[in-house]
């Protein structure tokens, strides 16, 4: 399976109201039971720096090392072209941020449909299938 993953999930798995959900599929995903993940280095910077703001320097550090190193995820870097597509997605799909807009046109650019997130503002896009939690992501794996 391939997916994307969206920053929530990743801050959820260190700390917040979504600890108990993103951590076990944290721990999925690190274990290479969910297949190849992507993210977006602006989801990666969103994960970074709102663990920043929550904790010390060095939760925040080892878990951008963490991602990176992770055999499971691939980290993209978003391009003139896709921040350029992202923002006409923004028009289309209204209540998306850039960042979600940006992942959505990769996901699509990539033929890849699944999303894990907990953010439900992703439902408004018809084709993407968000995964919000462990038993999902098992069914789907």
């Amino acid at each position: 399976m391939e997916f994307f993953i969206d920053s929530c999930v990743l801050i959820g798995a260190k700390r917040d109201k979504w600890h108990k959900l993103a951590r076990p599929i944290v721990e999925y995903i690190v274990e290479g039971k969910a297949g190849t993940g992507y993210l977006l280095d602006y989801v990666l910077l969103e994960t970074v720096n709102s663990l920043l703001k929550k904790d010390e320097p060095d939760v925040a550090v080892d878990a951008l090392m963490d991602l990176l190193a992770s055999r499971f995820l691939r980290l993209i870097v978003v391009d003139e072209i896709g921040l350029r597509v992202a923002a006409r997605l923004v028009s289309r799909y209204r209540g998306l941020g850039l960042t979600d807009a940006a992942i959505v046109h990769y996901m699509q650019e990539l033929g890849i449909e699944y999303l894990i997130s907990f953010d439900s503002r992703f439902d408004i896009v018809p084709w993407l299938i968000r995964i919000k939690s462990l038993d999902e992501l098992k069914r789907y794996a």
